[in-house]
C-alpha cells in the first residue's frame, strides 16, 4: 500500500443512555476507550501504521454494559484496509442497519450468545465465508446479502423468521438448513444463491413467497413439505438444474412463472386431488421438452379441463401415490 489505511467507526449505546464505556482493540496493539451517549453517535478513528505485506487486523469491541447496539453505518472502512475478523463482546445485543457493510476484506465475525437481531444490511457486501447465528436470535433481516464468499450459514432452532433478501446474492452459498419452527420466509430470501444445490423446507412453513429461490442455478432438488399452501410468483424461476418437484396435497395455489425457465425440469408430481389455482399458463414455461405432469389417479380429467392447467393437458398422466 502507498498509504496507511484508516478506519472510522460510529458507536451508540441504546439501553443505558450516557456513560456506557466501550473499549476498542484495533488489532495492532492499540486500544481506545470511549464513553458512549445514547442520543448521539460517537466517532472513533484509527490509522494503521504497519502496512507492509499482508497484515491481518482482528478488531474487537467490548461494551462495558449490557444492551449495547451499533447504529446505522457504524463501521466504515476503505477497501484497502485488511480488517478480516470482528469479535463482538457478550454485552452487544443487536446491530442496526448496515452496521458493518462493505468491509470487503472481512472473513469472520463472532456473534455472542445473548445477541437478539441483525437489521438490514448488517454484513452486506462483506467477504464472510462462514456464519453461525447464536441461539438467542429469533430472526434475520436482509443481514447477509451479497456476501460474495459466504458458503455456509448455521441457523439456530430459535429462528422463526427469515426476512426478504436475507441471503440474496450469496453466490457461493452451498448449504443452509432452515430450522423447524421457522414460520415465515421473505421474498427473494435465497434468490441468486447460484451454488445452492439442495434445501429442506420445514413443515412449519405455509407459504413460499415471490422469487424465493429464483436463479438458484444449481438447485437440483427441493423438498416442499405437506402444509405449504401457496407457491408464489417465480418462487423457483430459472432454477436451471431442478429436474423434478413434488407439489404436496396441501398446496392450493401456484403463482405466475413459479417454475418458468427451469430448463431441466422433466417431472412434476402433483399430489392434490383438486387442481390448485394456477395464476396463468406460464407457470411451467421453458421446462425440459419432455416434461410430464403426474396427477393422482382419478383426477386426470379435472386437471386437463381446469383453468390454465388445460394448456398442459397433453403432458399429463395418472399416477398412483401411496
Amino acid at each position: 500500500h502507498d498509504y496507511a489505511p484508516a478506519v472510522s467507526m460510529q458507536l451508540r449505546g441504546v439501553r443505558y443512555g450516557t456513560g456506557t464505556a466501550v473499549t476498542v482493540d484495533w488489532g495492532d496493539g492499540e486500544t481506545e476507550t470511549a464513553t458512549i451517549d445514547a442520543n448521539a453517535a460517537t466517532e472513533l478513528s484509527h490509522t494503521y501504521s504497519d502496512v507492509e505485506g499482508d497484515t491481518d487486523y482482528d478488531v474487537s469491541i467490548d461494551a462495558g454494559e449490557d444492551g449495547y447496539t451499533f447504529p446505522q453505518n457504524s463501521f466504515y472502512t476503505p477497501i484497502l484496509t485488511e480488517v478480516k475478523a470482528i469479535f463482538l463482546s457478550d454485552k452487544v445485543t443487536s446491530l442496526q442497519n448496515m452496521s458493518f457493510h462493505y468491509i470487503c476484506s472481512l472473513k469472520s465475525v463472532t456473534l455472542p450468545e445473548g445477541f437478539t437481531h441483525l437489521d438490514s444490511g448488517s454484513f452486506s457486501y462483506t467477504g464472510l465465508e462462514f456464519v453461525t447465528v447464536p441461539r438467542s436470535t429469533s430472526f434475520l433481516d436482509d443481514s447477509f446479502n451479497y456476501c460474495y464468499l459466504l458458503q455456509t450459514v448455521c441457523l439456530p432452532a430459535s429462528i422463526t423468521r427469515l426476512d426478504g433478501y436475507c441471503l440474496f446474492g450469496d453466490a457461493l452459498l452451498k448449504s443452509v438448513t432452515i430450522p423447524y419452527g421457522t414460520a415465515t420466509l421473505g421474498s427473494s430470501a435465497f434468490s441468486c444463491c447460484y451454488s445452492l444445490s439442495s434445501i429442506a423446507i420445514p413443515g412449519t412453513i405455509t407459504d413460499l413467497p415471490t422469487n424465493l429461490f429464483q436463479s438458484c442455478h444449481r438447485l437440483e432438488s427441493v423438498s416442499i413439505p405437506q402444509g405449504v399452501q401457496s407457491l408464489q410468483r417465480n418462487a423457483f424461476g430459472a432454477c436451471t438444474t431442478l429436474r423434478a418437484v413434488t407439489v404436496p396435497e396441501s398446496v392450493n395455489s401456484i403463482g405466475i412463472g413459479c417454475f418458468t425457465a427451469c430448463s431441466t425440469l422433466s417431472a412434476v408430481y402433483l399430489r392434490p386431488a383438486e387442481p390448485p389455482a394456477l395464476a396463468n399458463n406460464d407457470a411451467f414455461q421453458y421446462n425440459h421438452p419432455s416434461r410430464r405432469f403426474y396427477v393422482p389417479r382419478g383426477s386426470l380429467e379435472a386437471y386437463r379441463t381446469a383453468e390454465n392447467w388445460s394448456a398442459y393437458a397433453s403432458a399429463m398422466e395418472e399416477y398412483d401415490y401411496e
